[in-house]
C-alpha cells in the first residue's frame, strides 16, 4: 500500500469507522446523504479533488423523516450503487470525481 492510499483509508477510518479496510463500501457505513455530503466535502478539500458531477441521491438516502420513523417504514440500502474505498483511492490518484463502474 502506498503512502496515498494509506492516507485516504486513514482519512475514512477516522471519519465513519476503524473498520474499514480497503474492500470496504463506505455506502455500508455512511446511509444518509447529509452525513455524506460533509463526509465528501473534506474529502475533496483534503486531497485535492475536483468536484465534478457527484450525485448524492445515486448513492446515499435521505434523513429518515419523523413520519417515515412513526410509520415505522424500512429503508431497503441494498439497491444504491456502492462507493468503495478502492474507488476513493482512484478519485485521489486522479484527482477529480469519477462514478463506480
Amino acid at each position: 500500500m502506498n503512502i496515498l492510499e494509506n492516507d485516504v483509508l486513514v482519512f475514512f477510518k477516522k471519519a465513519v469507522s476503524s473498520k474499514l479496510t480497503m474492500s470496504s463500501s463506505l455506502t455500508d457505513f455512511c446511509k444518509n446523504e447529509d452525513d455524506a455530503y460533509y463526509l465528501f466535502l473534506e474529502f475533496f478539500e483534503k486531497f485535492e479533488i475536483e468536484k465534478g458531477y457527484l450525485d448524492l441521491d445515486k448513492f446515499f438516502y435521505p434523513k429518515a423523516s419523523l413520519w417515515g420513523v412513526i410509520r415505522l417504514k424500512r429503508n431497503d440500502y441494498d439497491d444504491k450503487p456502492k462507493i468503495t474505498i478502492q474507488h476513493l483511492i482512484k478519485v485521489a490518484k486522479k484527482k477529480e470525481w469519477f462514478d463506480p463502474v
